[in-house]
């Protein structure tokens, strides 16, 4: 992963905690400090602080896997269950819900 290799530790095959919130920003995924050092213990299993590559993709299939969860979730909240679709009226709030930021259109 081009990302990864941009980021990782120079010498070594690992992210540090900060630089995994980078690439993860760099993938559309604004987390904090706090939730990022979450993230990398959960997958960090030897308790090193570090993110090996695979650890990484595990972090990743994890985050997008929760972001498909969360588009079911609200497209299921705010269809119209006759047609099954999103009305216009609900975009700007479900965009709200996952973007974390009103849509400025």
């Amino acid at each position: 992963a081009k990302a990864f290799d941009e980021h990782r530790v120079q010498g070594k095959d690992t992210l540090r905690t900060l630089d995994a919130g980078r690439v993860l920003r760099w993938f559309g995924f604004s987390r904090t400090v706090q939730q990022v050092q979450h993230l990398v213990r959960w997958v960090d299993l030897e308790r090193t602080g570090d993110l090996t590559v695979h650890g990484f993709t595990k972090l990743m299939r994890r985050m997008y896997q929760d972001e498909a969860k969360l588009r079911y979730k609200l497209f299921d909240l705010y269809r119209n269950a006759a047609t099954d679709e999103l009305p216009l009226i609900h975009v700007p709030r479900v965009l709200h819900s996952l973007q974390g930021v009103p849509p400025s259109f």
